[in-house]
């Protein structure tokens, strides 16, 4: 099975290991909103009473997927929160950095206060998976780099430009941060997935262990040129859709291990006869180009003599 659907795979029965037995709603009324400016952890007896400051009703161990409402997963023990669903509430609140041995934060379209990802961030020192979708976020706190076990970082469609420097997080093994207002990115640790799609990203950026990443997601980023590439030694996968592309150096066959490659929606009128001759490669796309009919013609004979198993898509 494909490392990518392994993944797929691996997450969607992490989800079903976590649900719980029995379901529980905290009443609304008696719900308080924390209305301290000063976060202040030790006022709270356990979880449950961290949850009941919650300004809005939350589902304590649902006994089936609820993707409407918010939820909490207690641990098998029953004695902290383990993940924390938070969906289409008003506010982030600042309680939930109480819960100290929370491993997954999982935020969707719900604002931090001021737009800013708190420095109380750093108390979640268990904390391994931080996904937050579609909330508007200006500044995201320089302590990032000291939640020591995180293993994948997701803030997809938050108007970003700027992350503070996290390269300590060594654990780290997937970034994705699509659909934001990148241009470049510092201080990235070695990993294995990076989603950088629909961004403003004019090159391809280098992380400090490029050999590391195998999967690369670029699309619909306005790139000059992508002569970087050719320093992902041990790729297996990388989208280039819809990139404004004009040209490939003729080096990226030093991609060895490339298995799948998307050109597609790009300018280009050729590519470089070392893309046909790279061993590992399985499918590539080249569809809405500039290539003449006679110019495809020619590279699928190619394809069919040097790579007779891949699939070129044309």
């Amino acid at each position: 099975m494909p490392h990518n659907k392994i993944v797929f795979v691996l997450l969607v029965l992490y989800w079903f290991d976590a649900i719980g037995s029995s379901a529980i709603a905290l009443p609304k009324d008696s719900l308080k909103a924390n209305s301290s400016s000063v976060l202040d952890c030790s006022k709270f007896k356990n979880d449950y009473d961290i949850l009941q400051q919650f300004p809005f009703p939350i589902i304590i161990n649902p006994i089936e997927q609820i993707f409407n409402q918010s939820t909490a997963t207690m641990h098998e023990n029953d004695t902290f929160v383990e993940t924390i669903f938070i969906r289409e509430e008003k506010v982030v609140p600042s309680s939930v950095f109480c819960l100290l041995k929370l491993h997954t934060l999982h935020i969707e379209t719900t604002p931090f206060e001021n737009g800013i990802v708190p420095d109380s961030l750093a108390n979640l020192k268990q904390l391994r998976y931080f996904w937050v979708y579609d909330s508007a976020i200006v500044k995201i706190t320089e302590r990032l780099e000291q939640l020591l076990d995180l293993s994948m970082l997701t803030m997809r469609n938050c108007s970003l430009s700027h992350l503070p420097k996290f390269n300590k997080l060594k654990n780290l093994w997937s970034i994705d941060i699509s659909r934001n207002q990148f241009s470049k990115l510092e201080g990235i640790p070695a990993v294995l997935m990076v989603s950088l799609q629909d961004n403003r990203f004019t090159e391809i950026p280098t992380l400090e262990t490029p050999e590391k990443l195998a999967y690369l997601e670029m699309s619909n980023n306005p790139l000059r040129n992508v002569q970087s590439i050719s320093s992902y030694i041990n790729l297996k996968s990388i989208s280039l859709r819809s990139a404004t592309l004009t040209s490939i150096p003729s080096d990226i066959n030093q991609l060895q291990k490339l298995q799948t490659l998307d050109l597609s929606n790009n300018k280009l009128s050729e590519i470089p006869d070392s893309l046909i001759k790279m061993p590992a490669l399985e499918m590539l796309n080249i569809t809405n180009n500039m290539f003449t009919t006679k110019y495809i013609q020619a590279i699928e004979k190619k394809f069919k003599a040097s790579l007779p198993n891949a699939e070129i898509i044309t």
